[in-house]
């Protein structure tokens, strides 16, 4: 596995970082149970990778204090070098049977843009104001499936290295994770994802720097 420099120089120099152990056993034993039950209870139509609950705390608003936990918000605050906000919350959950290989994408549609593939796509913003949070609940590992992740600098241009989102690409990290950890993504950041054996629970949201404007 190749490391990401800690916060806060990760997102500036690689677009991602990573937070090791913020929900413990006692956590994700509790989480487990509540997401497991919130996802037999949805009503929206499963897709290749599961169900998506968007926003989360509508239907779950007891999930708050997980989503605010301190050592989270200071950990994405570190990130970002500013103090963070909470700006939109959700999951996924992919079963054992569901799955595959999620192709690679990004998040712009959530910082104010169009979140279009283009190839040809001008540049991104000069800073990272906003950023994806996921909670692994279960992990991403060899075993279950690890990320993928194409590092960027600050201010490196939104243009992916080849138009086809679904084979690997040139200079890709392949990032593991624990159950428990925490990933922090620039929205402009590609990344991909495989469940190779689920179940894949993932819940967390955008969260961006307390100065900058809502979109």
């Amino acid at each position: 596995m190749t490391a990401p420099p800690a916060p806060p120089e990760a997102l500036r120099q690689r677009g991602y970082a990573v937070l090791r152990g913020i929900y413990d056993a006692a956590d994700r034993a509790h989480l487990a149970h509540r997401l497991d039950a919130l996802v037999a209870a949805v009503d929206r139509p499963a897709d290749a990778w599961g169900v998506e609950v968007v926003p989360l705390l509508e239907r779950a608003p007891d999930l708050a204090p997980y989503l605010d936990r301190p050592s989270l918000v200071e950990g994405v605050s570190a990130a970002l070098g500013a103090p963070a906000r909470r700006l939109y919350d959700g999951a996924r959950f992919t079963g054992r049977g569901q799955g595959g290989f999620l192709p690679w994408h990004f998040h712009a549609d959530l910082a104010g843009g169009d979140g279009r593939w283009d190839p040809a796509r001008p540049g991104a913003p000069p800073r990272v104001e906003r950023v994806v949070v996921t909670a692994y609940l279960d992990g991403a590992t060899p075993e279950t499936g690890p990320l993928w992740v194409l590092p960027r600098a600050e201010g490196d241009p939104w243009r992916p290295p080849l138009a086809d989102p679904g084979v690997p690409w040139p200079g890709q990290v392949e990032l593991h994770l624990d159950p428990g950890d925490v990933a922090i993504w620039d929205v402009a950041t590609f990344h991909a994802a495989w469940c190779r054996r689920g179940p894949r629970r993932i819940f967390g949201g955008i969260y961006g720097r307390a100065d900058a404007p809502t979109p």
